[in-house]
């Protein structure tokens, strides 16, 4: 593969995350789960021997400590500038790095597998010319994953409606584009229907137990909905 990848994560202030889990989890539950969640997309990417840095984008002193006791690489922020604002300036310290291509993934999207991850970055192997590639969430709407080249032709811009709102974008630019379907790299865990998800595929791993103690808050806010 010609030049180096980074993977660039970004991670919210704990206290903060996963407000659309409130009708089913407290805070320090949701702060918990988040911690896990981020520990597993790490180890994965921590897989991916055609990523040569992962890089953790945070305002969370509590999350820097545990990125850089893992093993990754941590750009802190000095106050929340929201998901967009951090994956541009991830991909912005890749690109003054030497970096060749940079890709950005959830911290919340435990069930992504290396496999997956893998079809992604090889896209980096089509060409050196600029390029982009996207991840849709599970809705189709969103973008849970943006794969770049050279780190600084694409500036993201997430939220409601993203992916069109991407492939737009790229087109202005003139940027190649591919959507790769990732089922593990679009669930990303946002509402108590996905949390239901996320216990019934983590039921045998232990570090995820305790959310079983609030199931009956689950699927009551499944049942009551937004």
């Amino acid at each position: 593969m010609s030049g180096s990848i980074w993977a660039v994560v970004p991670v919210k202030t704990l206290g903060h995350v996963k407000q659309r889990l409130a009708p089913a989890l407290p805070q320090c539950a949701r702060d918990q789960l988040m911690l896990i969640m981020f520990e597993d997309v790490i180890a994965v990417l921590q897989q991916i021997e055609e990523i040569s840095t992962v890089l953790v984008v945070t305002p969370d002193e509590h999350v820097a400590q545990i990125a850089g006791s893992i093993g990754a690489k941590v750009l802190k922020e000095a106050e929340r500038r929201g998901h967009s604002a951090a994956v541009a300036a991830g991909f912005a310290a890749a690109r003054a790095k030497g970096a060749a291509h940079a890709v950005t993934l959830p911290a919340d999207a435990p069930l992504m597998t290396a496999h997956e991850v893998r079809a992604l970055v090889a896209q980096a192997l089509i060409t050196d010319s600029p390029r982009v590639a996207f991840v849709p969430n599970r809705e189709g709407e969103g973008t849970n994953a943006i794969l770049v080249t050279p780190p600084d032709a694409f500036e993201p811009s997430f939220g409601p409606g993203s992916l069109l709102r991407h492939r737009s974008l790229a087109a202005e630019r003139g940027l190649p584009c591919n959507v790769i379907e990732l089922p593990g790299i679009a669930m990303d865990v946002d509402d108590p229907g996905d949390l239901m998800r996320l216990m019934a595929a983590k039921g045998n791993d232990p570090r995820y137990a305790f959310l079983h103690a609030h199931s009956a808050n689950t699927f009551k806010a499944i049942v009551q909905g937004p």
